[in-house]
């Protein structure tokens, strides 16, 4: 079995190549091994293997929207307050990952301050680094972009916002305020 048929992203497949091959380079270099075999596999990770990118069908993705709506606990089943289902704060960010193929790095760095009348922007990330979760730049300028607001997310967005308004006033002082569209509960980044 390989990396790809565990459903690895290549990123991470050719990370981890790249990665051996540097630690074998030294290893090499003080005569530990004698070849550098990673540095020969390098160029063999396709960019676009055919088992990467599943294509959902429009009831696939509308069953995946449906239950994105609500909050589940560990066992699947959904949390309820006073028979209520507890509405989910994370569902506007599966919209932005299914329209827009944002990734969720991308997607958790989007920050009200994005936002124009009709576009926004993604030039942030979070990401997971030494010392913690941060909001960095996008790696790439190729990543930066700026796209349209489709209307489903211009109808859902002022409700988020006035929901985490609330989760805001709660948190009262201690509310981190990054700007952050999806930020965790303190309003801090969060993976």
């Amino acid at each position: 079995q390989t990396l790809l048929d565990e459903e690895y992203a290549v990123s991470q497949i050719r990370n981890a190549i790249n990665l051996s091959a540097r630690i074998l380079d030294d290893a090499l270099a003080a005569d530990l091994v004698p070849k550098n075999y990673a540095a020969l596999v390098r160029k063999d990770v396709p960019a676009t293997p055919d088992s990467i990118g599943i294509v959902r069908t429009i009831d696939q993705v509308r069953a995946f929207l449906s239950a994105a709506r609500w909050r589940y606990g560990n066992d699947g089943e959904g949390l309820t307050d006073k028979g209520k289902p507890i509405p989910n704060r994370m569902e506007l960010a599966y919209w932005f990952e299914l329209l827009y193929g944002t990734r969720k790095g991308e997607t958790l760095g989007l920050r009200t301050t994005s936002f124009g009348a009709d576009t926004f922007t993604i030039d942030k990330q979070v990401r997971e680094l030494p010392g913690g979760v941060k909001l960095t730049d996008v790696k790439t300028k190729g990543s930066r972009r700026t796209l349209p607001i489709v209307s489903v997310i211009a109808e859902r967005l002022p409700v988020h916002i006035e929901a985490q308004k609330a989760e805001r006033e709660r948190w009262g002082v201690e509310w981190h305020n990054h700007w952050l569209l999806f930020p965790a509960e303190n309003g801090n980044p969060k993976i």
